[in-house]
C-alpha cells in the first residue's frame, strides 16, 4: 500500500511539474491536506521524490528563434546563428567559472557592463562567506527569446536552460543572456545600464541599419568607430 501511494504521487507530480512553481505549490498543498490519511513518513518520501524529479527535469525555454532569426538576418545577413548559440553556451559556462574564481582574463566579447556584473556577483558572494562552487554545468537548450531594434538600436536575448551541481545537489536553472551590436565602445560605456546599444550616423545623427554603407537620410559614408562587433552585455536568471 505504501508503494501504491508513492506511485500515485509520482504520477500526479509528472502531470503538474510542467506548471513550474504553481504546480510545485499545488502538490505540496495537497500532500499536507492528505497527511492525516497517508501518514507523515509517506508524505516525506513523496516530497523527497518530487524534489528529485524537479532537480532532474530541465526547465523550458521561450524558443522564438523561428520568429526572430529571419528579422535578424534582414539586418545582419552574415549573422551566424549556430556560432552565436554555441558562443552563448560557452559564455554561460565562462560566467560561472569566473564566479568560481577559476579564470582571470575576460574574453573580448564580454562588454564592460557584463564584466562589472560578474565582479559584483563575486564580491557579493565573498561578503556572505559563500564558498560553494558551481560544478558539472550542462546546457540543455538555447534559443533566441527576443530581438529588439529601435532607432538603430540592436540587441538579441538568448535564453538557456541548464543544470549544475552546488553543495552536492543538482539544480536546474534558466538564464537570459543579452547580446548587443556595439559600434562605439565609448558610447557603450555611457549607456551600459540599458539592454541595448545604438548606432547612429556621425554626420546627421540619424539611426542607421547595420547593412548600410551610407546613411539613408543624408547620404554620408558610414565608417566603423573604435569597434564594430557583437558583445554580451548582461545576464540574469529567469524563474
Amino acid at each position: 500500500m505504501k508503494y501504491l501511494y508513492i506511485g500515485l504521487f509520482l504520477a500526479c507530480t509528472v502531470v503538474v511539474i510542467s506548471a513550474g512553481v504553481g504546480g510545485y505549490r499545488f502538490v505540496r498543498r495537497k500532500l499536507f491536506e492528505a497527511k492525516s490519511f497517508l501518514g507523515s513518513d509517506i508524505i516525506k518520501e513523496g516530497l523527497e521524490l518530487h524534489n528529485e524529479i524537479a532537480a532532474s527535469t530541465p526547465k523550458s525555454v521561450s524558443g522564438m528563434t523561428k520568429i526572430y532569426l529571419p528579422r535578424i538576418l534582414e539586418d545582419f545577413p552574415d549573422f551566424d546563428y549556430g556560432y552565436f548559440r554555441q558562443l552563448t553556451e560557452n559564455t554561460i559556462k565562462n560566467i560561472f567559472c569566473f564566479i568560481n574564481g577559476e579564470n582571470v582574463d575576460f574574453p573580448e566579447y564580454f562588454a564592460d557592463s557584463l564584466k562589472e556584473q560578474i565582479e559584483q556577483k563575486v564580491n557579493d558572494l565573498r561578503k556572505t562567506g559563500t564558498e560553494d562552487k558551481y560544478e558539472n554545468i550542462r546546457i540543455h537548450k538555447t534559443e533566441i527569446m527576443k530581438y529588439e531594434k529601435d532607432s538603430g538600436m540592436y540587441a538579441i536575448t538568448f535564453q538557456s536552460a541548464f543544470e549544475y551541481i552546488i553543495s552536492g545537489r543538482k539544480q536546474q536553472a534558466r538564464y537570459n543572456i543579452e547580446l548587443a551590436y556595439i559600434q562605439d565602445e565609448e558610447k557603450a560605456k555611457k549607456i551600459s545600464q540599458g539592454p541595448i546599444l545604438s548606432t547612429n550616423c556621425l554626420n546627421c545623427g540619424a539611426p542607421v541599419k547595420a547593412v548600410h554603407t551610407n546613411c539613408e537620410y543624408c547620404g554620408s559614408l558610414l565608417t566603423t568607430i573604435n569597434i564594430h562587433a557583437w558583445k554580451y552585455i548582461r545576464f540574469y536568471e529567469v524563474y
